[in-house]
Parts: structure tokens; C-alpha cells; sequence
């Protein structure tokens, strides 16, 4: 057994000595195994920061709301115009970008073009309005 952990890049694997086995026998050194238990547990604190299951009762929890959290996302994508769907939020907006760039110049009489989550203040002839509500 190597005296450095693996984590996080390979797992480690650990003698696990029994009731019988000598401090020093080969392959469960006492204190190897002390330094790539400590090796490991630090590796994993730097992995994963200070509190991180934040305001979740466990890390699993908060990913798995991470989980939920970009299926939504996903959802509310929606589909593109050729059937497919976009695969990320980068793709809608490109998706947008070139529709608005579209609409201004093969539409007459179009001035401003907004897009957010609320019309705007106040709207004149020609102002477009793309809603975002949901992204």
C-alpha cells in the first residue's frame, strides 16, 4: 500500500486489519494507514469546500435538487422551430438573438426590440416584445 491517498482522482484501496493483525504487517503499516486515511479525508474536504450541503439537510438532497432544478430548465427550453430541442440555455438565446435579428431587418416599422420578463414601460408603434418569463 502507498503511503498517499488516490482520491480524487482514483479510489483508494484500504487493508481493513482484523482483531489479529500485527501494526507492522505488510501491507496494514500502522501508520501508512493512518496517513492515506488522513490523505483521503482531506482530499475529500477540499473536494467538496465548507458546508457543502449549504442550506439542505445533506449534500444528496442539494444535489438532487440541482437534479430537478436543471431538468426544469430544460423543460422550459422548449423546442426549437425544426423540431428538436435546445440543449441548453446558450442555444435558446442564440435562438433569440437571431430571431430578433430577423425581425428587425425583414420587418418594416420594427424600432425597439425588448426582451425580458415584463413589457415595456412604455410601448410605441413598432417595439417588440420577446417574454422571457421561465428562463
Amino acid at each position: 500500500m502507498a503511503g498517499t491517498s488516490s482520491y480524487p482522482s482514483g479510489y483508494d484501496a484500504l487493508n481493513n486489519p482484523t482483531s489479529t493483525t500485527t501494526q507492522d504487517a505488510a501491507g496494514y503499516e500502522h501508520d501508512v494507514q493512518h496517513t492515506v486515511v488522513n490523505d483521503a479525508v482531506e482530499s475529500i474536504e477540499a473536494e467538496l469546500g465548507l458546508l457543502p450541503k449549504g442550506a439542505k439537510a445533506t449534500v444528496r438532497a442539494r444535489l438532487d435538487d440541482v437534479d430537478t432544478a436543471i431538468a426544469a430548465i430544460n423543460t422550459e427550453l422548449g423546442s426549437d422551430p425544426s423540431g428538436g430541442t435546445y440543449a441548453t440555455v446558450k442555444d435558446r438565446l442564440d435562438a433569440m438573438s437571431s430571431s430578433i435579428t430577423t425581425l428587425t431587418t425583414n420587418h418594416t416599422g420594427v424600432s425597439r426590440v425588448f426582451v425580458g420578463t415584463s413589457a415595456p414601460g412604455s410601448p410605441v408603434d413598432g417595439d417588440c416584445w420577446i417574454d422571457t418569463t421561465g428562463l
